[in-house]
Protein backbone atom coordinates (compact mmCIF):
# COMPACT_ATOMS: atom_id res chain seq x y z
CA UNK A 1 0.00 0.00 0.00
CA UNK A 2 1.05 3.45 -0.82
CA UNK A 3 -0.72 6.77 0.28
CA UNK A 4 0.49 10.11 -0.58
CA UNK A 5 -1.21 13.50 -0.05
CA UNK A 6 -2.73 14.89 -2.87
CA UNK A 7 -3.44 19.29 -2.78
CA UNK A 8 -7.14 20.01 -3.24
CA UNK A 9 -9.24 22.79 -2.36
CA UNK A 10 -18.63 21.95 -1.40
CA UNK A 11 -19.82 20.93 2.17
CA UNK A 12 -20.60 17.59 3.70
CA UNK A 13 -22.35 14.97 1.57
CA UNK A 14 -25.48 15.97 -0.31
CA UNK A 15 -27.27 12.62 -0.30
CA UNK A 16 -27.28 10.05 2.49
CA UNK A 17 -28.95 6.10 2.25
CA UNK A 18 -29.64 4.18 5.35
CA UNK A 19 -29.83 1.10 4.62
CA UNK A 20 -29.17 -2.42 6.72
CA UNK A 21 -27.25 -3.80 2.42
CA UNK A 22 -27.81 -2.86 -0.43
CA UNK A 23 -26.60 -5.08 -3.38
CA UNK A 24 -26.51 -4.13 -6.72
CA UNK A 25 -22.93 -4.66 -8.50
CA UNK A 26 -22.31 -7.21 -10.78
CA UNK A 27 -19.21 -8.70 -11.63
CA UNK A 28 -17.67 -6.34 -14.61
CA UNK A 29 -14.14 -6.35 -16.13
CA UNK A 30 -13.88 -2.90 -14.96
CA UNK A 31 -14.48 -0.26 -12.13
CA UNK A 32 -17.80 0.83 -12.61
CA UNK A 33 -18.79 4.81 -11.08
CA UNK A 34 -16.02 5.44 -9.72
CA UNK A 35 -16.20 8.66 -9.78
CA UNK A 36 -19.45 8.73 -8.35
CA UNK A 37 -21.25 11.28 -10.74
CA UNK A 38 -24.16 8.70 -11.02
CA UNK A 39 -24.71 8.72 -7.60
CA UNK A 40 -24.20 5.26 -5.87
CA UNK A 41 -24.82 3.24 -8.67
CA UNK A 42 -23.20 0.04 -9.74
CA UNK A 43 -21.79 -0.13 -5.53
CA UNK A 44 -23.53 -2.28 -3.49
CA UNK A 45 -23.43 -0.60 0.24
CA UNK A 46 -23.95 -0.96 3.72
CA UNK A 47 -24.66 1.24 6.37
CA UNK A 48 -24.99 4.82 5.80
CA UNK A 49 -23.58 6.09 2.41
CA UNK A 50 -24.51 8.67 -0.04
CA UNK A 51 -22.42 11.04 -2.67
CA UNK A 52 -21.38 14.84 -2.31
CA UNK A 53 -18.56 16.10 -0.44
CA UNK A 54 -17.01 17.46 1.54
CA UNK A 55 -16.13 17.96 5.25
CA UNK A 56 -15.24 21.56 4.93
CA UNK A 57 -15.72 24.27 2.43
CA UNK A 58 -12.57 24.47 1.14
CA UNK A 59 -12.53 21.07 -0.09
CA UNK A 60 -14.05 19.76 -4.01
CA UNK A 61 -14.20 16.39 -4.81
CA UNK A 62 -10.90 14.82 -6.97
CA UNK A 63 -12.60 13.46 -9.68
CA UNK A 64 -15.43 15.25 -11.59
CA UNK A 65 -18.40 17.12 -9.44
CA UNK A 66 -18.68 14.39 -6.60
CA UNK A 67 -17.54 11.81 -4.01
CA UNK A 68 -18.79 8.80 -1.87
CA UNK A 69 -19.41 9.82 1.80
CA UNK A 70 -19.68 7.56 4.49
CA UNK A 71 -20.99 7.75 7.95
CA UNK A 72 -19.96 6.13 11.20
CA UNK A 73 -21.21 6.81 14.68
CA UNK A 74 -23.16 5.46 17.36
CA UNK A 75 -26.63 6.04 15.96
CA UNK A 76 -25.67 5.43 12.34
CA UNK A 77 -24.15 2.35 10.64
CA UNK A 78 -24.05 -1.61 11.39
CA UNK A 79 -22.24 -3.85 13.72
CA UNK A 80 -18.47 -5.29 12.49
CA UNK A 81 -20.42 -9.03 11.97
CA UNK A 82 -22.51 -7.48 9.33
CA UNK A 83 -20.16 -5.28 7.61
CA UNK A 84 -17.80 -8.28 7.59
CA UNK A 85 -20.43 -10.87 5.79
CA UNK A 86 -21.38 -7.86 3.65
CA UNK A 87 -17.29 -7.10 3.05
CA UNK A 88 -16.83 -10.94 2.33
CA UNK A 89 -14.42 -11.30 5.46
CA UNK A 90 -13.71 -14.05 8.39
CA UNK A 91 -15.31 -12.97 11.44
CA UNK A 92 -13.34 -10.69 13.51
CA UNK A 93 -11.12 -9.46 10.52
CA UNK A 94 -11.78 -6.03 10.97
CA UNK A 95 -10.51 -6.31 14.98
CA UNK A 96 -6.71 -6.82 13.64
CA UNK A 97 -6.68 -2.84 12.28
CA UNK A 98 -7.60 -1.53 15.87
CA UNK A 99 -7.60 -2.19 19.55
CA UNK A 100 -10.99 -0.56 20.59
CA UNK A 101 -14.37 -2.28 19.96
CA UNK A 102 -15.75 -1.11 16.74
CA UNK A 103 -19.37 -0.41 16.82
CA UNK A 104 -20.71 1.12 14.02
CA UNK A 105 -19.23 1.08 10.74
CA UNK A 106 -20.54 1.76 6.77
CA UNK A 107 -19.29 0.50 3.78
CA UNK A 108 -19.30 0.04 0.09
CA UNK A 109 -17.97 -2.06 -2.45
CA UNK A 110 -17.81 -3.75 -6.08
CA UNK A 111 -17.26 -7.51 -7.48
CA UNK A 112 -14.60 -7.27 -10.26
CA UNK A 113 -12.71 -9.08 -12.47
CA UNK A 114 -8.99 -8.11 -12.07
CA UNK A 115 -6.26 -8.77 -14.53
CA UNK A 116 -2.71 -9.78 -13.16
CA UNK A 117 -0.22 -7.20 -12.40
CA UNK A 118 -2.92 -4.37 -12.22
CA UNK A 119 -3.26 -1.46 -9.24
CA UNK A 120 -6.42 -0.57 -7.57
CA UNK A 121 -6.29 2.96 -6.98
CA UNK A 122 -8.21 5.54 -4.88
CA UNK A 123 -8.61 9.08 -3.39
CA UNK A 124 -9.68 9.37 0.31
CA UNK A 125 -10.74 11.75 3.05
CA UNK A 126 -10.86 10.71 6.67
CA UNK A 127 -12.47 13.43 8.95
CA UNK A 128 -13.99 13.26 12.55
CA UNK A 129 -15.72 15.91 14.67
CA UNK A 130 -13.90 16.56 17.72
CA UNK A 131 -12.94 14.47 20.77
CA UNK A 132 -13.90 11.37 18.53
CA UNK A 133 -11.08 8.67 19.83
CA UNK A 134 -10.71 5.47 17.82
CA UNK A 135 -12.36 5.51 14.52
CA UNK A 136 -10.91 4.38 11.40
CA UNK A 137 -10.97 3.64 7.96
CA UNK A 138 -9.88 0.90 5.98
CA UNK A 139 -9.96 -1.35 2.89
CA UNK A 140 -10.19 -4.61 2.33
CA UNK A 141 -10.05 -7.22 -0.77
CA UNK A 142 -10.92 -11.03 -1.05
CA UNK A 143 -10.58 -13.32 -3.86
CA UNK A 144 -13.69 -15.84 -5.30
CA UNK A 145 -13.12 -18.99 -5.09
CA UNK A 146 -16.41 -20.57 -6.40
CA UNK A 147 -19.18 -18.51 -7.23
CA UNK A 148 -20.58 -16.60 -4.10
CA UNK A 149 -17.70 -18.00 -2.10
CA UNK A 150 -14.40 -15.86 -1.46
CA UNK A 151 -11.52 -16.16 0.97
CA UNK A 152 -7.76 -14.97 0.79
CA UNK A 153 -9.05 -11.84 2.55
CA UNK A 154 -6.96 -8.87 3.51
CA UNK A 155 -7.86 -5.61 5.26
CA UNK A 156 -5.40 -2.14 5.67
CA UNK A 157 -6.11 0.49 7.57
CA UNK A 158 -5.84 4.12 5.72
CA UNK A 159 -6.36 6.04 8.69
CA UNK A 160 -7.54 6.51 12.09
CA UNK A 161 -7.93 9.44 14.55
CA UNK A 162 -4.13 9.29 15.65
CA UNK A 163 -3.07 10.28 11.73
CA UNK A 164 -2.64 13.49 11.18
CA UNK A 165 -5.95 15.56 10.95
CA UNK A 166 -5.69 19.01 10.71
CA UNK A 167 -8.48 22.10 9.88
CA UNK A 168 -7.53 23.42 6.54
CA UNK A 169 -7.52 27.44 6.08
CA UNK A 170 -11.45 28.76 5.55
CA UNK A 171 -11.91 30.34 2.52
CA UNK A 172 -11.83 34.40 2.32
CA UNK A 173 -14.77 36.12 1.77
CA UNK A 174 -14.16 38.73 -0.51
CA UNK A 175 -14.48 42.35 0.68
CA UNK A 176 -17.31 44.27 1.44
CA UNK A 177 -19.63 40.33 0.76
CA UNK A 178 -23.00 39.90 2.92
CA UNK A 179 -21.67 37.42 5.54
CA UNK A 180 -24.54 35.23 4.68
CA UNK A 181 -23.17 35.11 0.99
CA UNK A 182 -19.78 33.76 2.53
CA UNK A 183 -18.24 30.18 2.97
CA UNK A 184 -18.88 28.40 5.54
CA UNK A 185 -15.93 28.30 8.37
CA UNK A 186 -13.90 25.09 8.04
CA UNK A 187 -14.13 23.44 11.77
CA UNK A 188 -13.72 20.04 10.82
CA UNK A 189 -10.13 18.32 11.54
CA UNK A 190 -9.76 15.55 8.23
CA UNK A 191 -6.56 13.99 6.43
CA UNK A 192 -7.20 15.64 3.42
CA UNK A 193 -7.41 13.72 -0.06
CA UNK A 194 -4.49 11.11 0.29
CA UNK A 195 -4.29 8.58 -2.51
CA UNK A 196 -4.04 4.75 -2.11
CA UNK A 197 -2.76 2.55 -4.43
CA UNK A 198 -3.03 -1.42 -4.05
CA UNK A 199 -1.25 -4.03 -6.72
CA UNK A 200 -3.12 -7.03 -7.68
CA UNK A 201 -0.52 -10.05 -8.42
CA UNK A 202 -3.46 -12.43 -9.57
CA UNK A 203 -5.95 -12.73 -12.04
CA UNK A 204 -9.35 -13.34 -10.84
CA UNK A 205 -12.44 -11.93 -9.18
CA UNK A 206 -12.41 -9.74 -6.50
CA UNK A 207 -14.63 -8.06 -3.91
CA UNK A 208 -13.22 -4.34 -3.27
CA UNK A 209 -14.22 -2.69 -0.26
CA UNK A 210 -13.67 0.59 1.20
CA UNK A 211 -15.20 1.45 4.69
CA UNK A 212 -15.24 3.50 8.10
CA UNK A 213 -15.74 2.52 11.61
CA UNK A 214 -16.68 3.63 14.84
CA UNK A 215 -15.47 2.80 18.20
CA UNK A 216 -18.61 4.45 20.07
CA UNK A 217 -16.09 7.04 21.74
CA UNK A 218 -16.74 10.28 20.94
CA UNK A 219 -19.59 12.00 18.06
CA UNK A 220 -18.81 10.63 14.37
CA UNK A 221 -16.80 10.15 11.82
CA UNK A 222 -16.92 9.79 8.32
CA UNK A 223 -14.76 9.13 5.18
CA UNK A 224 -15.05 10.73 1.65
CA UNK A 225 -14.01 8.29 -1.76
CA UNK A 226 -13.29 9.22 -5.10
CA UNK A 227 -11.59 8.45 -8.46
CA UNK A 228 -11.65 4.67 -8.13
CA UNK A 229 -9.80 3.17 -10.85
CA UNK A 230 -7.46 0.57 -12.32
CA UNK A 231 -4.19 1.32 -13.52
CA UNK A 232 -3.39 1.00 -16.16
CA UNK A 233 -6.78 1.30 -17.86
CA UNK A 234 -7.74 -1.67 -19.19
CA UNK A 235 -7.54 -1.80 -23.44
CA UNK A 236 -9.76 -3.78 -25.71
CA UNK A 237 -6.85 -6.60 -26.11
CA UNK A 238 -6.52 -6.52 -22.08
CA UNK A 239 -10.51 -7.17 -21.33
CA UNK A 240 -10.41 -9.76 -23.81
CA UNK A 241 -7.28 -11.39 -22.62
CA UNK A 242 -8.79 -11.46 -18.97
CA UNK A 243 -12.20 -12.60 -20.28
CA UNK A 244 -10.65 -15.52 -22.08
CA UNK A 245 -8.34 -16.18 -18.91
CA UNK A 246 -10.96 -16.45 -16.11
CA UNK A 247 -13.41 -18.66 -18.62
CA UNK A 248 -10.74 -21.27 -18.88
CA UNK A 249 -10.20 -20.81 -15.12
CA UNK A 250 -12.47 -24.16 -14.29
CA UNK A 251 -9.84 -25.95 -12.98
CA UNK A 252 -8.30 -26.85 -9.51
CA UNK A 253 -7.97 -24.15 -7.41
CA UNK A 254 -4.56 -22.75 -6.15
CA UNK A 255 -4.14 -20.97 -2.63
CA UNK A 256 -2.36 -18.00 -2.85
CA UNK A 257 0.66 -18.05 -1.37
CA UNK A 258 1.98 -15.41 1.11
CA UNK A 259 1.01 -12.07 0.30
CA UNK A 260 -0.76 -13.43 -2.65
CA UNK A 261 -3.36 -10.88 -2.83
CA UNK A 262 -1.18 -7.87 -3.54
CA UNK A 263 0.55 -6.72 -0.37
CA UNK A 264 3.50 -4.75 -0.18
CA UNK A 265 5.95 -5.03 2.14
Amino acid sequence: MRISRITLGAMFASVLHLSAVSHVSATSLDIRNGSFEFGLQDWDTIGVAGTGCCFNASNKPTDGRHAATLIASSSFGVSQSALESFLELPSAKLSTLNQDRISNGSAISQIIAINANRTLSFDFDFGIFSGTIGDFAFFSIAKEFSPGVFFDSYVEMLANTSSQLTIPPSLTCPPNTPQINCPPKNQFPETGFLSFKYPVFETGIYRIGIGVSHADRGIQSALIVDNVRLIPEPSTFMLLGLAVALMAASGPFTRFSSGGLGKLS
